[in-house]
């Protein structure tokens, strides 16, 4: 007994087998409903432009210019920190680099809602993604590695479920404040309702900041470091809020530092850039250079459509609106009816205003040389697909593990494509706003299960970069995405959409490649050390 006892405390367990006898429990849902707050923040920062750029046109003097300017600030500071973040994230730890990252932003919103001009605004919104960009990518790799690896998969996408239910938030605060009459003259500035809007939208990230400050450090990521006891301690703490027993029940008593994943940290500049070097090309090589092109191509059809499609679709059903009031009798399609000149607002217009409808009009803002009128169609798409888009992406979500993740991901790519034909070709306008409600859920299927992956085929000491670096590529879409809407959707409309159907096409192609049996996680660990 004495010498089974002595083997059990000298015996050395890999990190797979004891993040797995940590069990699954209240530690992974607290972790869960933290993480939400933090994807559903991005969500937000991403999306609270399209109600901004309408409410802002007369305090910011909008053009259509700044307008593409100002839609595509958020995807150039994510996409010019992305890189550097994945560094910070592998070499500082994600809880540590999350935190600090979380409360600037929370910060620069506060800088966002007193932002006197456009030029301001628009360097603080993309500061704003700048810095938090390494949420994006380490709030994932947070979460598959203080989970149990069969649980990973399922929790991603329940977390990005959750995150999404802010979707409602941003839209309920906007239908509330937007149309609010608010002038309060602060002397250097006039603070109008979507000020308020702003200020507003940051409490998901306080939420997530605050529950976040009660989470420890990735203890993969305190293994890697060579702190075993710290590491220890962690996977003790979970084990005990998820089986309610004390901590030292917990079976394991010694782990094995895996030696081709140790994190060294840095000491100077000099150390920084050498790492970010070393951590970056291993990925433009064999065998991770193919997984960072499908997940990049990927990531890619998915910003382009969320970021690009999504932004565009208070304007579209606009435009679907107004051509439906010209010719009630006609029935249009899609391309036809974005062929008409209207936005959400009607920047200059001279007094006296006439022959408007009151049903449509939500507010009118009146300054000395601007009259900005916003219209309920901005509000009640995004309304219905915040709705909509929980509860199905929860419902596919429970569905997928029964399912073989790249058929998965194939078959949501071949439906999206499908849905994106037929809303060219089908007029009636209540079906295409049904295509622009379930789109956004069905392509976020890829963004998760790609993710999981993402997770499941990079080491630990390149998992942050390789995720980090997939992103920014992936963003590169949503850049794309704004710039073809702002500039095709009146004109080449047809042009546009196939165009985007072709890539998610070529997708399918590409995902048929990927390996969905790679060497088993134990055998990979015991092989590194011996």
């Amino acid at each position: 007994m004495m010498a089974d006892k002595i083997q059990d405390e000298t015996q050395q367990t890999t990190f797979h087998d004891a993040i797995n006898l940590t069990g699954f429990g209240k530690y992974n849902i607290y972790i869960t409903f933290a993480c939400s707050f933090i994807v559903g923040s991005v969500l937000i920062i991403s999306l609270d432009l399209s109600y901004v750029m309408p409410a802002a046109v007369c305090d910011l003097e909008l053009t259509d210019y700044s307008k593409a300017i100002m839609s595509t600030s958020v995807f150039i500071g994510s996409i010019a920190a992305s890189h550097i973040s994945g560094l910070f994230l592998d070499i500082l730890g994600r809880r540590y680099v999350m935190m600090r990252s979380l409360f600037l932003t929370i910060f620069l919103y506060l800088l966002l809602t007193f932002a006197p001009n456009v030029a301001t605004f628009t360097i603080l919104k993309a500061l704003q993604m700048f810095v938090l960009c390494p949420c994006v990518s380490g709030v994932f790799a947070y979460i598959g590695e203080i989970s149990p690896e069969s649980k990973v998969s399922i929790l991603i996408i329940i977390t990005t479920t959750m995150g999404s239910v802010n979707l409602i938030y941003i839209t309920v605060i906007a239908w509330i404040t937007l149309p609010y009459e608010l002038s309060l003259d602060l002397g250097f500035m006039v603070f109008h309702s979507w000020r308020l809007f702003l200020l507003l939208s940051s409490v998901p990230l306080v939420i997530g900041a605050v529950l976040m400050s009660f989470l420890p450090e990735s203890p993969k990521f305190v293994l890697a470091c060579g702190d075993k006891d710290r590491s220890l301690n962690i996977l003790q703490s979970v084990y005990r809020w998820n089986s309610g027993k004390h901590k030292d029940e917990y079976p394991v008593k010694q782990l094995v530092i895996i030696p081709n994943e140790n994190v060294t940290l840095a000491k100077n500049p000099r150390d920084i850039f050498n790492r970010m070097w070393s951590q970056t090309y291993p990925l433009f090589l064999p065998p991770y250079l193919g997984k960072v092109f499908i997940c990049s191509y990927c990531y890619a059809i998915v910003y382009f459509g969320v970021n690009g499609l999504l932004v565009w679709v208070p304007e579209m059903s606009n435009r679907m609106a107004i051509s439906t009031l010209k010719s009630p009798n006609e029935s249009l399609k899609l391309c036809e009816m974005m062929s008409t000149e209207v936005g959400f607002v009607e920047e200059i217009i001279e007094p006296p205003l006439t022959n408007f409808d009151d049903n449509n009009i939500s507010k009118i803002v009146k300054s000395e040389e601007c009259i900005v009128v916003i219209k309920e169609e901005i509000f009640l798409p995004n309304f219905i697909l915040s709705l909509v888009q929980p509860g199905s992406m929860m419902v596919i979500g429970f569905l997928i593990p029964f399912l073989p993740k790249k058929l998965a991901i194939m078959v949501s790519l071949l439906i999206s494509g499908l849905f994106l034909i037929s809303a060219t070709l089908i007029p009636n306008t209540k079906y295409i706003m049904a295509v622009f409600t379930f789109f956004p859920p069905v392509l976020s299927i890829v963004f998760n299960l790609i993710t999981n992956f993402g997770v499941l085929f990079f080491p630990t000491n390149l998992r942050g970069m390789a995720v980090s670096l997939c992103v920014m590529f992936g963003r590169l879409g949503s850049i794309i995405g704004n710039f073809a809407f702002s500039l095709m959707l009146g004109t080449k409309c047809l042009f546009l959409f196939y165009g985007y159907v072709t890539v998610i096409f070529f997708g399918i192609f590409i995902v048929s490649f990927i390996k969905t049996s790679p060497e088993p996680k134990k055998q990979q660990e015991t092989n590194d050390i011996t």
